[in-house]
This record gives structure tokens, C-alpha cells and sequence, in this order.
């Protein structure tokens, strides 16, 4: 189970005309690194009671017939679910850029 922050009830925004325009913070640019970045936010659902970094990236990717059924063949042949093999393509491709660049 992941860890989910919760802001508690009791903290009321203020009025929006009292408040100075807020700079949004961009938790996969800036994550939370000191005990403060979690002031006012309780563990909610925490198998180990660890703090987690941002979400990963999740990939939804439209495939034609032909792409589908190729994927699937190979992901078979190579003993990989789909989604193995398509990270294994991605590491292979890295992999590849890489030495290219050198």
C-alpha cells in the first residue's frame, strides 16, 4: 500500500482576498525533503510508515491490431508480461542512446 497525505479538517483557507497570490509548488520538481514540507499533513494508508517520493509515470498507449498482436507475440516469446516488456524496450532504447552518444 502506498503512503496518501491527508490535509486535516480544522485548517480553514483563509479569505482569498486577504491571501498574496501563492507560487504553486511543483512536488516532482521540489519534493518534500524536510520534516516542515509535511506540517499539517497526516500518514493515511502507510503499509511501512515511509515517506514515498512522487508518483511514477504511468503510460497509457493506444496500440492499432497490428501493434497489439506484435506486442503480445514478443512479450510471449521473450516470457514477459506486456508491461515487462515495453519497460525492457524503453532500457533498451536508453541503453542505445547512450552509447550513440558517445
Amino acid at each position: 500500500m502506498s503512503t496518501t497525505y491527508t490535509k486535516g479538517h480544522e485548517q480553514t483557507p483563509p479569505d482569498a482576498d486577504s491571501c498574496p497570490p501563492a507560487t504553486p509548488k511543483n512536488t516532482f520538481l521540489e519534493p518534500w525533503t524536510e520534516d516542515t514540507d509535511a506540517e499539517g499533513w497526516e500518514y493515511a494508508g502507510s503499509s511501512d510508515g515511509q515517506r514515498r517520493g512522487p508518483p511514477l509515470a504511468r503510460v497509457i498507449v493506444d496500440l492499432d491490431a497490428e501493434q497489439t498482436a506484435w506486442a503480445g507475440q514478443e512479450s510471449d516469446r521473450a516470457g514477459l508480461t506486456i508491461v515487462d516488456f515495453v519497460k525492457r524496450l524503453i532500457d533498451e532504447a536508453r541503453t542505445s542512446a547512450t552509447q550513440a552518444a558517445r
